[in-house]
């Protein structure tokens, strides 16, 4: 009889399955929750990834590229956005050069403005992500509720007037 959840081990001998359990130190149902899990949050970023998409070019009317993230990372788009919701929120913002990349400062100083600008329409801090967030995408999820944050603060102020 089997112990495993997920029988992966079953063709290896009983006392080698045990002492490969022991070695890894995880259990054959913590394994399985495990993967499960990895799915799981791969599913939602993936979805994460395709409503900030949609929200984005949306607003912006115009097509983003298909690596989100990197596109996001220097602050460009999410500045144009702001200002696309509230003209001259962002009085300055820095543009790469045709045939290169945006400067680390650059994007720096740009998602600074962003994430400043959202504070300053009114976005509540918790909403607002982290600069590297944005920076080095490590939370795709967050920068998702910053911008939704943002548009339901705007649809909200559009609905009042």
């Amino acid at each position: 009889v089997c112990c495993c959840v997920v029988c992966v081990l079953c063709t290896v001998p009983p006392m080698a399955r045990l002492l490969a359990l022991e070695k890894e130190k995880v259990e054959p149902r913590q394994r399985a929750f495990t993967v499960v899990r990895k799915e799981r949050r791969s599913l939602e970023a993936n979805s994460t990834m395709d409503g900030l998409r949609d929200l984005l070019e949306g607003t912006l009317g115009y097509q983003l590229p298909n690596e989100l993230l990197p596109a996001l990372s220097n602050g460009v788009v999410l500045c144009n956005l702001l200002n696309k919701l509230r003209p001259k929120t962002i009085p300055v913002i820095y543009a790469p050069p045709p045939a290169g990349q945006l400067s680390q400062g650059k994007s720096f100083r740009n998602v600074d403005s962003f994430l400043n600008g959202c504070m300053k329409v009114g976005i509540e801090e918790s909403l607002v992500c982290s600069g590297s967030d944005i920076l080095h995408g490590t939370n795709p999820l967050h920068v998702y509720i910053t911008v939704k944050a943002l548009l339901t603060n705007f649809s909200e102020i559009e609905v009042s007037v």
